[in-house]
């Protein structure tokens, strides 16, 4: 059972340069909308001995203003996590919890799990008008019946821009 994006790609430290200077709404505003992943991985390393990687090309999150002008809040899958804009990107305003329920299947027939993921460094860097490039580290704990799953997790990826401001 894989559990795969920021809750499905959030992601560990990413250099890149910024197409935006300073705090603000200016540099809030272009993060803002609806992006689709067009490269990068998620590399897992479980405490059952699997490390497996899986594309991220395809899955999509959505980033809205937070709280304050200089806060992003990004959404994928059931999780959502708070960044500040900095001067040379987005990071994690502090280590986030996101736990939630869902059903999955494998030979045994269909299941129910819990989830909970720990995202403890991520990085959002945004390159041009549709270019995002997101870095992230956490921890998955994924439990369903009979069985605990304990990975950290690398993501790295590239986003384009869907769409503008919603």
């Amino acid at each position: 059972m894989r559990v795969h994006g920021l809750g499905v790609g959030l992601a560990l430290l990413l250099s890149g340069c910024g197409a935006f200077s300073g705090n603000g709404s200016g540099a809030t505003n272009s993060y803002i909308g609806s992006w689709l992943y067009f490269s990068g991985t998620e590399s897992q390393t479980c405490d059952d001995g699997t490390a497996p990687t899986m594309p991220l090309q395809g899955n999509a999150l959505t980033i809205t203003q937070g709280a304050s002008s200089s806060e992003l809040v990004v959404q994928e899958g059931p999780c959502q996590v708070t960044f500040v804009i900095g001067s040379s990107g987005a990071t994690l305003t502090h280590e986030q919890e996101c736990t939630f329920s869902g059903t999955g299947s494998n030979s045994g027939g269909t299941f129910t799990y819990t989830a909970n993921i720990s995202f403890t460094q991520s990085s959002l860097v945004y390159n041009n008008d549709s270019d995002l490039r997101i870095a992230q580290a956490d921890r998955r704990i994924l439990q369903y019946p009979g069985k605990r799953l304990d990975c950290e997790v690398n993501t790295n990826g590239s986003l384009q821009k869907l769409n503008g401001r919603e």
